[in-house]
């Protein structure tokens, strides 16, 4: 402690000492000093702000910075205010944090809101509320599909009367905000379209219309009629035709040439139309028996005698009956019988019902780039032989079963395959790395300008006070009584110190006087850095021999 008073007290002696333009110089190269260490400090120490989300709706955004400024910690809106980023120190721990208060929530509600429910709430204000969370429960996981980054749900319940004939059913409309560029896939629609549908009570797909955020529809309404299916329809498997072709050829070549270094690109000519045909063939030498009708007719017929007066005969008695019928009996008998029989024939008759198939294929296009093989010096680009490329044309010409006569086209061509980056090569840094790199970043460049305000404020000043002090010190005096007292007994050295120089004659007096002061200052730099405990023993000596020491 009376060490750094003692220094203190001699380094004000030293300022009191000085002229008014050299005390001027030691303050401002010390407020120089202080200011860039207290800006490098603050520098250092900021906060690394990192997203905490982005793409927020209005009321989440509110809502968020509400919670930030309950806890306190400080935040930066970016993105006309959709984008709020916080220190990297707490980036997950409020992550945490405002998802356990279901934040952001997606810029609407869902079924959250009967949490807050009231007393003597009418049934009209329930069913509102259901509503309200139903489509906002709709809009959040629509969300969740990739290339979606917002959804809004609107959904129509009609009343339900008993006293109606009029059957009203529910409808449904959604809008989404796409990412970018991107579009959704036939797929993505339906599953959208289905997902709402069997959310609601009684609703129909077909009910259900589908637009995103450039207007376009891509669901229901008076658009979707069943020609755009069938279009899309049609896309989608050519697309998906072609990929399989793609992948065939390239997972084949790759087994030869090695992986990577094949791209293969197919492009089909399909014929898309749905074609019936209904053909009837008659055989006129193949005849079957349809139906057999036959008619078979007898009668039989005699001349009968002379008979009474009818209706006398019953009077008559027994034996007169008995010789009228012998009488007649013997009259004529005729009999007669015919026999009919018709066979119908049905001409052998084949029905033919053709439908041809939907998708076939008219003509394949195939191009094929294959990467070369390594040169003998680095990078330099050598072709496959021809002989190996007709090799690939055969293969490839098989596997998509090429048809000549159908006009065909495969072309495989060898160039040249520019080499991908590694992450090192590419510049890409891990994101567990990147904290790290940014804090060694800050340090060294504390480090640096430290180093530059040294050579080139520190260094500078202090050769300017040091010249100026060599020039206004005597050669004798102080300094030469300093001289002396440092030759006391026992101090090896010391008449080494007190030697005169050699003065040329042709030196000014001022130049002398420099040269000494140099000399000295030299000498006694040499003797502190050899004579450690000497030198502290000296100026404890002269500290206690002071008159003006506080000590």
């Amino acid at each position: 402690m009376n060490l750094l008073i003692q220094l203190v007290h001699q380094f004000w002696e030293v300022i009191v000492g000085m002229s008014a333009a050299r005390r001027t110089a030691i303050l401002l190269f010390m407020g120089i000093i202080i200011s860039s260490l207290i800006g490098l400090m603050v520098w250092s120490s900021r906060p690394d702000y990192q997203v905490l989300y982005s793409g927020l709706a209005q009321d989440d955004a509110g809502t968020v910075l509400t919670r930030l400024r309950e806890r306190r910690i400080p935040y930066i809106l970016d993105g006309n205010g959709t984008v709020i980023k916080v220190p990297s120190s707490v980036l997950h721990e409020m992550r945490l944090a405002l998802a356990e208060e279901n934040l952001p929530s997606g810029g609407g509600v869902g079924f959250e809101i009967f949490d807050r429910s009231s007393l003597g709430v009418t049934d009209f204000v329930q069913k509102v509320n259901f509503l309200r969370a139903l489509q906002g429960e709709l809009a959040k996981t629509i969300t969740h599909i990739r290339s979606i980054k917002s959804a809004r749900v609107h959904i129509v319940m009609p009343d339900r009367s008993l006293f109606s004939e009029e059957k009203r059913v529910p409808t449904a409309s959604v809008v989404v905000g796409l990412s970018g560029a991107a579009r959704l896939s036939k797929r993505h629609v339906n599953s959208i379209v289905q997902l709402v549908a069997g959310a609601v009570e009684g609703l129909e797909s077909k009910n259900v219309t589908l637009v995103d955020n450039r207007g376009n529809i891509l669901a229901g309404g008076k658009g979707d009629d069943d020609a755009d299916l069938f279009s899309a329809t049609q896309q989608e498997f050519e697309a998906n035709l072609e990929g399989r072709m793609e992948r065939h050829i390239e997972s084949m070549l790759e087994k030869v040439v090695g992986v990577g270094k094949v791209v293969a690109r197919v492009d089909l000519d399909l014929n898309m139309k749905r074609v019936e045909r209904t053909r009837e063939i008659f055989d006129p030498e193949k005849q079957i028996e349809r139906s057999i009708r036959r008619i078979k007719e007898s009668n039989q017929s005699g001349a009968a005698g002379t008979g009474g007066v009818p209706g006398v005969q019953a009077n008559v008695p027994e034996s007169e009956r008995n010789k009228n019928v012998a009488a007649a009996a013997g009259g004529t008998e005729q009999k007669s019988s015919r026999t009919s029989e018709t066979i119908n024939y049905e001409i052998d008759k084949t029905i033919e019902r053709t439908v041809e198939p939907v998708g076939e294929i008219r003509k394949i296009s195939v191009a094929v780039m294959v990467n070369g093989v390594a040169g003998t010096a680095p990078g330099q680009f050598q072709p496959r032989p021809k002989a190996e490329i007709d090799k690939f044309k055969q293969l490839v010409r098989a596997a998509i079963g090429a048809n000549t006569q159908r006009g065909d086209l495969v072309e495989i061509q060898s160039v040249p395959f520019v080499a991908p980056l590694s992450p090192e090569e590419g510049g890409i840094v891990p994101v567990s790395q990147q904290a790290f790199i940014t804090d060694m970043i800050q340090y060294i460049v504390g480090i640096i300008a430290l180093v530059m305000i040294f050579l080139f404020i520190v260094r500078p000043i202090l050769s300017w006070i040091t010249s100026v002090e060599l020039r206004a010190a005597p050669p004798s005096g102080a300094l030469a009584a300093g001289m002396e007292a440092l030759a006391l007994p026992g101090l090896p050295g010391a008449a080494a110190l007190l030697a005169e120089p050699e003065v040329p004659a042709a030196m000014t007096q001022e130049e002398i006087q420099m040269g000494e002061a140099a000399k000295i200052y030299d000498q006694v730099y040499d003797f502190v850095s050899n004579n450690p405990e000497e030198t502290a023993d000296l100026l404890r000596r002269w500290v206690r021999e002071s008159p003006t020491s506080p000590l």
